[in-house]
């Protein structure tokens, strides 16, 4: 069995929850739960069908609310604790234990933590959207300068009708096209933007990307 790596404080004498006030900030995301034991039976506890014995003490376990996990685990291994101490002579503790299995809720989202999540959402959306615009403005620059040019009038002379000029141009338009919006498509996939990608919303978003081009 490999020891485990939890370092124990013995707060024997010490008033837990003073403690526990005063070392707060020396132990933030490091200090998870614990345990006390021994301490008096409430009277609001003090309900049994047989008396309750005098030596009867109270168990506590005490947990950090900022790990999800930590109210059952601890929980669990006081319950362990409780059983391997119960077994009988003879019996080897390694092989009997409870296991648990958590899946705590992770609450709704803080209202300003939305708002916040809203609005980095809307500046990407804003930089895409000017970043599209931009690019796809920037194709017209080759029609208009064949147009002062000449070029598209000897095109014409030369045999090439009006739709298929257009045809080839959209073509080789949306080629170029394409390309950053395979990138832009990739890296929503990869970074799993929320906005993007929740509900089947990366397959409608790949299609307004296409379709504005």
């Amino acid at each position: 069995m490999n020891p485990s790596s939890q370092i124990v404080y013995n707060l024997t004498g010490i008033k837990v929850e003073n403690y526990l006030l005063a070392t707060a900030n020396n132990y933030i995301r490091n200090r998870y739960g614990g345990f006390d034991f021994g301490e008096p039976l409430p009277t609001s506890l003090q309900m049994d069908l047989l008396e309750v014995p005098a030596n009867r003490t109270l168990s506590k376990v005490w947990y950090n609310p900022e790990g999800h996990h930590t109210m059952p685990a601890y929980l669990n291994s006081l319950n362990n604790f409780i059983l391997r101490t119960s077994l009988p002579a003879g019996k080897d503790p390694q092989n009997y234990a409870i296991s648990v299995s958590s899946h705590p809720y992770p609450g709704e989202v803080q209202e300003e933590d939305a708002i916040v999540q809203g609005l980095v959402h809307i500046l990407v959306a804003v930089c895409a959207l000017t970043g599209y615009s931009i690019m796809t403005a920037s194709f017209a620059i080759y029609e208009v300068q064949e147009h002062h040019s000449g070029s598209k009038t000897l095109q014409h002379i030369s045999g090439i009708g009006e739709p298929f000029y257009w045809a080839i141009n959209f073509f080789y338009d949306m080629a170029l096209y394409m390309v950053p919006v395979a990138l832009s498509i990739a890296t929503i996939a990869a970074f799993q933007l929320p906005a993007f990608t929740d509900r089947q919303n990366l397959a409608a978003v790949s299609l307004l990307l296409v379709m504005f081009g």
